[in-house]
C-alpha cells in the first residue's frame, strides 16, 4: 500500500486522469482531435473564402458550398469540444471526489495520536482548496489538448502556404516556449510557497474566530496575532505577485513576438521573396489565428503546474497517513460488534510516549497495570498533568500503547480488532465537539431523548427535529450536557466521562454524581470518570490515583 501511494504521489496530472479506468479517454482525446481540427478547418475555409472575392470571384452559386462547409465545421467544433470537455469534466470531478474520500475514510480510520498530530489548518486546505484545483485540471488539459490540436493542424496549413511564414513563426514560438520553461521552475516554487502561506494564513484567522474572547482581553495578544498575520499575508502577497509578474511578463513577451512575427510577415518577406505577395493576407490570417491557440497552450501550464502541486500536497497527506495505517486496518469497519459483554478491560505493562521534536523528554505515562471491571464505577483521579486522560484514551483503545497489551476478558486486542473493541464505549471528553446531528444511534427514541433534555434543563433551549439538535448556540457547560446526552442515546457498555463536571454548577454536579451514575450502574454499565471533585470520589467503587504518568494507587474509595 504505501509503494503504491509513493508511485501515485509521482504522478503528473495526465497520469493522475487516466488512473480513472471507468473512462474511456480515448474517446475524449478523439473527440478534442475532431474539434481542434474542424478548428483548424475554418481557418482554411475562411481563406477559400475570402480569396473568392474580387473582379474574378465565381458566380454566387459556387460561393454556396464553402459558406455550408464553414456552418459543417463550426457545428462539429462545437459538439465535439462540448463533449470532450463535459466528458473529461465528470470523470475529473469523480477521480477528485473518490480520492477526497479515500484521505477522508483514512484519517477516521488512522490512530488518534496521528490525527492529533497533523496541522489542521494544512489539512483543511489541502482537502478543500486542493482537490478544487485539481478538479479544474480536467478542462485546463482538454481544452489544452484541443487547442494544441487547432495549432498543429493551423501550422501546417500555414507550411503549406508558405514554407517561410511557418519557419518564422515556428522561431518565434520556440523562443517564446523556452523563456518560459526556463522560468517554470522559479514559477512553480512560488506558486508552493504560496499555498504554504495560504495554509498559514488559515491557521491564524481560525485563531481569530476561535480565539475572539481572549483576543479582546489583551490588546497585545491580538495585536502580536494580527502582526504575525500580516507577515505571512505579505510573504504570501510576495510569492503571489512574483508568479503573477511572470504570467504578465509572458503576456507581454508573447504579444511583442506575434507583433514582430506580423511585421516580419508584412514588411521583411514580400521584400526578400518576390511570390510572398500572393499568399501575404492568407499567411498574416492564418497566422494571428494559430496564435490564439498557441496562447491558450502555454497559459494552460501554470494552471496544471498548480493543479500538480496540489495533486503532490494530497498524495502527501495520504502518504503520511498510510505510514501508520496497514491494509487490515484500513479494511476493518468502524462499526464492527465483535464486542458486546465483556467481564474485565486489563492493561498489562501498557506505556505510552507522546511524540516529540523539541529535544525535550517527551511526557509518558506507564509502565500500567491496571483492570476494569465490568459493571464498575471506576475514578481516574490525580494532578494536572498526570496522565489521567491518556490513561483514559489508552483504555478505550484511542491511543496504541508503545509497548504492553490491551486485553479485554484475557483475550489480546489486536490493532485489527480495535475498531470493534472501540464500539463498547462512548463518552463526554473534555475538549468535546458536538455533532450536529446524532450519528450513529439508530432510529431515535424520542421520548427518552426528550426526558433527558428536560432532566438537563435543556429542554426551553434545544428540542430534537429528527435527528438533529435544533441549535449548538450554547454556553459551555450547556454543551456538556447535551453531550452527555448524546452519549447517554448511544447505549454503549462503557461511558467515559473527562472531567464532565468542571464547568457545571452545584445542582448538576450532585445529579451527576449521585444520580446519573448509580442509574448507569444499575444498568450494568461501566463507568470510568476523570475527577477533581474529591467531595463526591465516595460516589465510585474504585479510585486509580495517577502522578506524573504513574499508577500509585489503585484501591477503593
Amino acid at each position: 500500500l504505501q509503494c503504491r501511494v509513493f508511485e501515485m504521489r509521482s504522478m503528473n496530472v495526465i497520469e493522475f486522469l487516466r488512473s480513472d479506468k471507468s473512462t474511456s479517454w480515448n474517446m475524449i482525446l478523439i473527440m478534442s482531435a475532431v474539434s481542434g481540427i474542424a478548428g483548424g478547418a475554418i481557418l482554411a475555409i475562411v481563406n477559400v473564402a475570402a480569396s473568392m472575392e474580387g473582379a474574378d470571384a465565381p458566380p454566387d452559386a459556387a460561393k454556396t458550398q464553402p459558406m455550408l462547409l464553414f456552418l459543417v465545421a463550426i457545428v462539429i467544433y462545437v459538439y465535439a469540444k462540448r463533449s470532450s470537455i463535459l466528458r473529461a469534466t465528470v470523470a475529473v470531478e469523480r477521480l477528485v471526489n473518490a480520492l477526497r474520500l479515500r484521505i477522508c475514510d483514512k484519517l477516521r480510520k488512522s490512530d488518534l495520536q496521528i490525527v492529533e498530530g497533523l496541522d489542521k489548518s494544512e489539512t483543511f486546505s489541502t482537502i478543500t482548496r486542493d482537490a478544487n484545483l485539481i478538479a479544474q485540471s480536467g478542462f485546463i488539459v482538454t481544452n489544452a489538448a484541443q487547442q494544441g490540436v487547432m495549432l498543429g493542424v493551423g501550422m501546417l496549413y500555414l507550411a503549406w502556404l508558405s514554407k517561410a511564414a511557418f519557419l518564422l513563426f515556428a522561431a518565434g514560438a520556440g523562443v517564446g516556449a523556452w523563456a518560459y520553461f526556463s522560468q517554470k521552475r522559479s514559477l512553480e516554487t512560488a506558486v508552493r510557497k504560496d499555498m504554504e502561506k495560504q495554509a498559514e494564513l488559515f491557521g491564524y484567522l481560525s485563531h481569530m474566530l476561535y480565539g475572539v474572547k481572549e483576543l479582546k482581553l489583551n490588546t497585545a495578544k491580538s495585536d502580536e496575532l494580527f502582526a504575525d498575520m500580516t507577515r505571512v499575508g505579505d510573504e504570501s502577497q510576495q510569492y503571489r505577485v512574483s508568479a503573477n509578474s511572470f504570467y504578465v511578463v509572458s503576456a507581454v513577451f508573447a504579444d511583442i513576438t506575434l507583433y514582430l512575427m506580423l511585421g516580419s510577415i508584412i514588411f521583411i518577406l514580400p521584400q526578400v521573396i518576390p511570390t510572398y505577395s500572393e499568399v501575404l493576407i492568407k499567411a498574416t490570417v492564418a497566422i494571428m489565428y494559430v496564435f490564439g491557440p498557441l496562447a491558450s497552450v502555454v497559459g494552460s501550464m501554470p494552471q496544471i503546474s498548480n493543479a500538480e502541486s496540489s495533486l503532490e500536497n494530497l498524495f502527501a497527506l495520504e502518504k503520511k497517513l498510510d505510514e501508520h495505517l496497514s491494509e487490515s486496518e484500513l479494511a476493518a469497519g468502524a462499526s464492527g460488534k465483535l464486542f458486546t459483554q465483556f467481564e474485565t478491560i486489563s492493561l498489562q505493562n501498557v506505556s505510552f510516549e507522546y511524540g516529540n521534536t523539541s529535544g525535550l523528554d517527551a511526557f509518558s505515562v506507564g509502565p500500567v497495570d491496571i483492570e476494569v471491571r465490568s459493571g464498575e464505577i471506576l475514578f481516574i483521579v490525580g494532578g494536572n498533568g498526570s496522565g489521567k486522560t491518556t490513561l483514559v484514551k489508552l483504555i478505550a483503545g484511542l491511543y496504541v500503547p508503545k509497548q504492553g497489551v490491551l486485553k479485554i476478558d484475557n483475550r489480546k486486542v489486536s490493532r485489527q480488532r480495535l475498531p470493534a473493541y472501540r464500539n463498547l464505549f462512548a463518552g463526554v471528553f473534555s475538549d468535546i465537539h458536538l455533532f450536529d446531528q446524532l450519528y450513529g444511534v439508530g432510529e431515535l427514541d424520542q421520548e427518552r431523548a426528550e426526558s433527558l433534555l428536560e432532566r438537563m434543563e435543556m429542554s426551553d433551549k434545544v428540542e430534537f427535529t429528527g435527528n438533529r439538535f435544533s441549535t449548538l448556540e450554547l454556553s459551555t457547560g450547556q454543551r456538556k450536557r447535551l453531550a452527555l446526552i448524546a452519549s447517554l442515546l448511544e447505549d454503549r457498555q462503557v461511558y467515559l466521562f473527562d472531567e464532565w463536571t468542571a464547568d457545571q454548577d452545584p445542582h448538576f454536579r450532585e445529579q451527576f454524581y449521585h444520580s446519573i451514575l448509580p442509574e448507569l450502574k444499575e444498568q450494568g454499565k461501566t463507568v470510568i470518570a476523570v475527577s477533581h471533585d474529591d467531595r463526591y470520589w465516595s460516589a465510585a467503587d474504585r479510585l486509580i490515583k495517577m502522578d506524573y504518568g504513574k499508577v500509585i494507587d489503585d484501591s477503593g474509595s
